[in-house]
């Protein structure tokens, strides 16, 4: 195996990303809980979330927040670590048209390719792309959200 292939692969091990401005990065789901990942995610789709920390542990515990105060909440759901519900986000991403913008980030968050332009598209890229993890998936689709707030 060669050092770009075997130095991408301990990177994507690890959850580091590369970033063409400031090398590699931290992945930002190592930096909060899935749980606040997924509330995110949830606001990212339109839905008004809350949360409450009525346990010891100090932990939030994230809900969708409903007009109807006789309903009850609820939970948010679980888009890091369900695929189906990583695939309902996919669908808010192509109706608000950011299909584009959003391969790209699934692109940078898989590390599909050492360098996409010396490389080309290859079949690992590939492969990376379409077996990208839920949480893969939400790490960019809240980039993809950052990008498009930097450009207005």
């Amino acid at each position: 195996m060669s050092n770009v292939k075997q130095n991408t692969e301990i990177a994507k091990l690890m959850k580091w990303y590369w970033d063409d401005d400031w090398g590699w990065l931290l992945s930002q789901g190592d930096q909060m809980s899935n749980r606040e990942l997924d509330a995110q995610v949830a606001e990212l789709m339109g839905l008004p979330v809350k949360y409450h920390t009525n346990n010891p542990n100090n932990e939030r515990f994230y809900y969708v927040d409903t007009p109807d105060e006789n309903m009850m909440c609820p939970d948010v759901a679980h888009y890091s670590r369900d695929i189906a519900a990583a695939y309902e986000m996919e669908k808010r991403i192509e109706e608000l048209g950011l299909i584009d913008e959003y391969c790209y980030q699934v692109h940078r968050v898989t590390l599909a390719s050492w360098n996409l332009r010396r490389d080309g598209i290859t079949h690992a890229a590939i492969w990376r792309l379409i077996h990208a993890s839920p949480e893969d998936r939400c790490l960019a689709a809240i980039r993809t959200m950052e990008a498009m707030k930097k450009r207005k």
